[in-house]
């Protein structure tokens, strides 16, 4: 007998609650649901900030808060609570969780550009591949081995066998098909926020892994699309034989159709757009309304919607449109409305699940089955390529993460009755147990060695020869700061006794996570054509073609310069992390940091562009690895006949003003290697304090007493490093006539500030430390007045318009060790402060910078 399909009374007047007076507002569906939305998200919440200790993804968190209001835990636990539903409200979560589905597989698609992978080569295509394949087989031919069945029953004691189903055998197949697709695909979105949490980005194994998993998720896309067509119509019913046939015609006809008549007409409505602003709401409703159209498209052809959705995200020309629409979508979407179609698969769970303990065992074996073939698989050809063990191993546990892909196969196969909710159950939960080991596993697998970084010491100039090469991370936010850039090598000195290597990062905002991915770009040598090979870039930024020309055109015409162009999109609150992964990896002693503000065609400086600078700045002078700078630049060279060796004398003035401390001191150096260029004219002007405070008043304590006694300590260490700085520069350009040494004598911050208003016209280049952490008289009261705090003192007079003229500056904070402090103090026949004193003393030398 034929099951008889659910039926369910629809009233116009079930939807919405007069009130709470006399009625119960459960056997309502709009506040029901509403209820059910806004508790999947506070459960989501609760849920994922218990798991944040262990690194787990947030679509873990969602799919365990659908399990405990599902029946694993509110309908075992609380039935009276889970009854209170209305049937029909599942129906409406359901078909709510879909439509966000939807959007969401639109927003990925959206995220994604297939280009970004040719630069990686062909093994990316063999990692995807063979992993996948591998996945397939194992769990196809081991669950057929195994005997696993969609219509597996529990043969209960004393009751005669259940009948056979003649059409069981019809599903075996399609089965097979289903479950063997859904455990060998890759997560993307969920590896993508595993990666950043890692944060490996930065490292080789970051982008091969995402970029592996695209074209995963891809070939899983159109598997989903053919198997959907090879299995007959939704409902289960057996079709006709040309029925795949002309789903698969009609599937390839909407491709087709998305690729060459919309793709067009959306670059048309973009190009209409002018530069710099954002696309007009008419247009975005346009481009937002043709979501559901093609979702609809696809589901009247015979495939899912969420294929249709996709496909037409892809169609989607990359540019200043994507990131729009990511950031008008993706807030409300991801923590509104995506986590109803996670927590849906979590309804559908029971733990508590009718299935054989056989059959459950089974199950969980066939999936651990294709998770290890899928590791192994990718391991052998990750070593193939050269790739070691260790990274090899890091890179297959991350390529047999599982996410929404696999979920959305299992619902599909459920809607078509190939699938039972206590199948899907083992299925998820075995599926959610190795994706949560994939974090722990790579965070101990992926250990980066500790030889190379051992020998990274040079974190700073100051302990550096005076010719050795200068690694420098400079940060890139536009094509004006290339500008900015080039024009502080210039004054720089770099020659092939003393080289300069830059790595330039070019610094992206990106809304989403799918996209945010380092991308090296050659350093040298050129096509057989003459030119240089420049992969194509993520989201087709014309900006990004103009930062590597614009290097590369000047790396051509200094011998004293080697660039390494690299491109981080990521996130402005995660830029930093970018920032510092790069220059600890690449063992640099400086980052150049670009002022928020630039310098407007009247001479004022306002903030122009990117709001995320400063942020990116603060960030990264309180993180750093090494010494960071910040350049003020208000038209650094401009004038200057010739900075390049050979030019006269005296072409450019630049000036540093020294007061104590660490950051000054690694200014002088930054300085000295200033004073090397032939066209370069050198002013150290040293501020002496002209009277020292007295610092043994209002000691009342041994504790006074112990404090006092360090900070004299302090005080006394830090002059005898700056004295030992000073007699070095001098001894070293004794003999320059081109480097100017001079001394003030100053009381208070109002004689200092005096004393440099009255050279402020006579140089070019202000070279200054920032001070942080640094007392000084000379400096007091400054502070308050500060309006750009991470300019220090002395850096903020400067770039203000009250100091009066426009001069460039550049502001350096030195990196310093806590073991390099303690060292010196060993050095130097000091016993040091006591134990209690002793970690206020060191905060005091490296606050900000570890």
């Amino acid at each position: 007998m034929e099951a008889v399909k659910d039926t369910y009374c629809y009233s116009p007047e079930s939807i919405g609650t007069p009130g709470i007076w006399g009625v119960n507002v459960f056997d309502y569906m709009l506040p029901v649901f509403i209820g059910q939305l806004l508790l999947v998200i506070f459960i989501t919440r609760v849920v994922s900030f218990l798991l944040k200790p262990l690194r787990q993804p947030k679509v873990i968190a969602e799919t365990i808060a659908g399990m405990l209001l599902g029946p694993s835990f509110l309908g075992n636990f609380f039935n009276e609570a889970y009854d209170l539903m209305p049937d029909q409200n599942y129906v409406l979560l359901d078909t709510a969780a879909n439509f966000a589905l939807t959007y969401y597989m639109f927003m990925v698609a959206v995220e994604l550009d297939v280009r970004t992978i040719r630069g990686m080569g062909r093994k990316v295509l063999i990692i995807a591949v063979v992993g996948m394949v591998l996945a397939f087989v194992v769990s196809f031919t081991s669950a057929y081995a195994l005997g696993l069945r969609p219509d597996i029953v529990i043969k209960m004691p004393g009751f005669p066998d259940p009948p056979a189903n003649s059409r069981a055998d019809e599903k075996v197949t399609p089965f097979l098909l289903f479950f063997s697709l859904a455990v060998s695909v890759t997560g993307l979105p969920v590896l993508t926020r595993i990666i950043t949490e890692l944060k490996l980005l930065n490292s080789p194994l970051g982008p091969l892994s995402m970029a592996s998993a695209i074209l995963n998720d891809m070939f899983a896309w159109i598997l989903l699309a053919v198997t959907l067509a090879a299995t007959g119509g939704k409902d289960g019913k057996s079709v006709s034989l040309l029925v795949p046939l002309w789903v698969t015609l009609a599937g390839a006809a909407f491709v087709l159709v998305c690729f060459y008549v919309v793709r067009p007409g959306i670059a048309r409505m973009a190009r209409r757009t002018p530069e710099g602003e954002r696309m007009s709401d008419f247009h975005l409703g346009i481009i937002l309304a043709g979501v559901p159209a093609t979702g609809f498209l696809s589901d009247l052809i015979g495939i899912h919607s969420i294929f249709g959705s996709f496909i037409y995200g892809l169609a989607v020309p990359n540019g200043p449109l994507t990131a729009h629409l990511i950031e008008r979508m993706e807030p409300f979407l991801e923590n509104m409305l995506l986590p109803l179609f996670f927590a849906n698969s979590g309804f559908r769970t029971n733990i508590f699940t009718i299935l054989p303990l056989w059959a459950i065992s089974s199950f969980a074996a066939v999936v651990v089955l294709s998770t290890l073939a899928k590791v192994v698989g990718t391991i052998i050809v990750a070593m193939f390529y050269s790739i070691s063990f260790r990274d090899s191993l890091a890179l297959g546990f991350l390529m047999s993460v599982k996410g929404p892909v696999e979920m959305i196969i299992l619902n599909v196969a459920i809607d078509k009755k190939v699938l039972r909710g206590d199948m899907f159950a083992v299925i998820l939960v075995t599926s959610l147990i190795t994706t949560a080991l994939a974090a722990p596993v790579v965070t101990l697998a992926y250990i980066k060695p500790s030889k190379p970084l051992a020998v990274y010491r040079r974190r700073n100039i100051q302990g550096a020869r005076p010719d050795a090469e200068l690694r420098m991370l400079a940060c890139i936010h536009n094509t004006r700061h290339v500008h900015c850039l080039t024009r502080l090598l210039d004054v720089s000195n770099p020659s092939k006794r003393s080289p300069i290597v830059v790595y330039a990062l070019h610094l992206v905002e990106v809304a989403g996570r799918v996209s945010s991915m380092l991308i090296m770009h050659p350093s040298a040598g050129y096509s057989d054509h003459g030119r240089r090979h420049r992969p194509a870039l993520p989201y087709g930024q014309a900006q990004s073609e103009s930062i590597l020309a614009a290097i590369e055109g000047y790396e051509q015409h200094s011998p004293g310069v080697s660039f390494q162009p690299l491109t981080a999109f990521s996130q402005p609150a995660t830029m930093h992390e970018d920032v510092c992964s790069v220059a600890e990896e690449r063992h640099a002693s400086l980052i150049v940091l670009p002022f928020h503000k630039q310098m407007t065609v009247d001479g004022a400086m306002e903030e122009v562009g990117s709001t995320a600078v400063r942020p990116v700045n603060l960030n990264v002078l309180a993180n750093a690895p090494c010494s960071v700078a910040i350049l003020v630049d208000r038209g650094l060279g401009t004038g200057v006949t010739s900075l390049f060796p050979g030019a006269h004398r005296a072409s450019h003035h630049v000036v540093l003003v020294f007061i104590g401390g660490p950051d000054d001191r690694e200014a002088l150096a930054y300085a000295g290697r200033m004073a090397e260029h032939p066209a370069i004219v050198l002013t150290v002007i040293r501020f002496i304090e002209a009277a020292a405070p007295s610092r043994s008043q209002s000691i009342s304590s041994v504790t006074d007493v112990e404090n006092a006694a360090a900070l004299l300590a302090d005080a006394e260490l830090e002059k005898e490093r700056d004295e030992e700085a000073v007699n070095e520069f001098r001894l070293r350009f004794v003999s320059d006539e081109s480097v100017v040494f001079t001394e003030k004598v100053a009381s208070n911050g109002g004689e200092t500030v005096a004393a440099l208003r009255e050279m402020r016209s006579s140089y070019d280049l202000y070279v200054v430390g920032r001070g942080h952490g640094r007392k000084s008289a000379l400096t007091a009261g400054l502070e308050e007045w500060s309006e750009i705090p991470e300019l220090g003192p002395i850096g903020d007079l400067l770039a203000s318009s009250d100091f009066g003229a426009k001069v460039s500056v550049l502001v350096v904070q030195q990196y310093v060790e806590k073991e390099l402090a303690e060292a010196d103090w060993e050095a130097l026949g000091h016993n040091g402060p006591s134990n209690a004193n002793r970690q206020q003393r060191a905060s005091g030398f490296n606050s900000g910078w570890n």
